[in-house]
């Protein structure tokens, strides 16, 4: 049986659309994949806790940016309140219980953010840290261990 020309090439030319229409559809979907790097978690072990919390929230805002994270619509903005906890670290989550924010607190990310600030700026006591560097002595603990300890 064989298939007359005419609609022989009907079909290749309804094809050939067809093709173009799902590479058109595939190019317009399409996203660049791009590997990005996870922010570093929250550390709550070396240095001045606020600040490390400053360079966290300067890295969480680059990868925001870089994932397209900050054009979700407000509607997932718990999604990204939970990856911002994410990436804070179980430590830190762990050791603040989770900051202890209210309701009203968790409604958006820089609420979220600038709440935080606020809690951990509030845990610096000056003097207790002056205290504590100035009763420092090195005594069985290396240099490095010496400096980290004077930097806490």
């Amino acid at each position: 049986m064989a298939i007359p020309n005419e609609m022989l090439a009907a079909l290749i030319e309804q094809q050939a659309k067809a093709i173009k229409l799902l590479s058109e559809q595939l190019q317009s979907t399409k996203t660049n994949t791009i590997n990005i790097p996870w922010p570093a978690p929250l550390d709550i072990e070396r240095g001045d806790i606020s600040q490390n919390f400053e360079n966290c929230v300067l890295s969480w805002k680059d990868y925001m940016v870089a994932s397209d994270m900050d054009k979700w619509p407000s509607s997932d903005e718990d999604k990204k309140i939970k990856t911002f906890f994410t990436a804070l670290g179980s430590n830190a989550l762990t050791k603040y219980n989770r900051f202890q924010l209210t309701a009203e607190e968790q409604r958006h990310i820089d609420t979220v953010i600038e709440a935080i600030r606020k809690k951990l700026s509030s845990k610096k006591d000056v003097i207790y840290d002056r205290a504590m560097f100035n009763s420092c002595n090195q005594e069985n603990h290396s240099f490095d261990e010496y400096l980290l300890k004077l930097q806490k």
